[in-house]
């Protein structure tokens, strides 16, 4: 299994769609592709137990993007 990283088009809309209407428009990608793009993309990021993308420091992904570090003391 490989990312898709160097796919402009599916990159683009990575970035547009949530996870689950991304894997709803290409169908023949897994969710495994999907996640190794993910952590290809943001290399300090990683899945926990309840399958949240949290950073190094706890924050999850949603947080981060938003500005508000509300799990560690970067905020």
């Amino acid at each position: 299994m490989t990312d898709f990283l160097n796919d402009e088009e599916k990159m683009a809309d990575f970035h547009a769609l949530s996870k689950q209407d991304f894997l709803s428009s290409y169908s023949y990608l897994t969710e495994t592709e999907y996640n190794l793009t993910r952590m290809e993309l943001n290399n300090s990021m990683y899945l926990d137990n309840s399958n949240t993308w949290r950073m190094e420091c706890g924050c999850t992904e949603a947080n981060v993007l938003d500005g508000n570090h509300n799990v560690c003391k970067n905020g």
